[in-house]
Parts: structure tokens; C-alpha cells; sequence
């Protein structure tokens, strides 16, 4: 939908038409006002939830580095080939998992405080 010389849409995806027609309601002026004032509260929220949700991958890694007392690399290239335990298996798949969530996490995090950079 456009308001003026502004279109309301992004992607694929169109803003609800609900909020559309409360938009409608307000000089266009301040209906810009309150996008942008609820985008860049949505990125921070976006960013404090990332961050939380590093933190705790972090302390997963952490978890499985202090157990074998090394990092995921030396413990699939050395250990985890001697080893014949379903609890190693187990947590090398987990730690996969957590190592591949902190890396996804901190590339939508780096993305997130990109766009309240420019």
C-alpha cells in the first residue's frame, strides 16, 4: 500500500492491513514516525534476544571444551576417533549444534547492529 511516495511492504511481506489502516488515520508524517520509532525498537529487542541467545551457546561450547579440555577441531581430528561411548557421540553432535547456533546467532546479530548503523 503507498502513502504518498511510500510504499508499506517489505519483501514478500506486506504489514498487516490492521495496522495499514491505523496508519491511515494519522498525517502521514507521523505514521512514518512511528515505523521507524518501532523498527529500531524491534532491532534492539532483536539484539538483546541474540545476545542472550549467544551467551547461552557460548556456555554450552564452554561446557564441552572444559570437559575434554580442548576445542571441538582437536576433539574430532584426535579424540573422537579413539572414542567408542555413545555419551562422546552424543555430545559431539551436540556440540556441533551449539558451536553451529553461536555462529548463526552472532552473523544475525552482526546484521541487526549493521542496519542501526546506517
Amino acid at each position: 500500500m503507498e502513502r504518498g511516495n511510500v510504499c508499506y511492504t517489505y519483501d514478500m511481506q506486506a504489514i498487516p492491513q490492521d495496522i495499514l489502516d491505523k496508519l491511515e488515520k494519522l498525517p502521514q508524517e507521523e505514521g512514518e514516525v512511528l515505523l521507524r520509532a518501532g523498527f529500531y525498537e524491534a532491532v534492539r529487542a532483536g539484539i538483546q534476544q541474540l545476545e542472550r541467545d549467544i551467551e547461552q551457546a557460548q556456555r554450552h561450547v564452554l561446557n564441552f571444551e572444559s570437559k575434554y579440555g580442548m576445542d571441538f577441531e582437536a576433539f574430532e581430528t584426535t579424540l573422537l576417533p579413539k572414542l567408542d561411548s555413545l555419551e562422546a557421540h552424543e555430545d559431539y553432535n551436540d556440540w556441533f549444534f551449539w558451536l553451529s547456533v553461536w555462529a548463526e546467532k552472532r552473523r544475525h546479530l552482526e546484521n541487526l547492529k549493521n542496519l542501526l548503523a546506517t
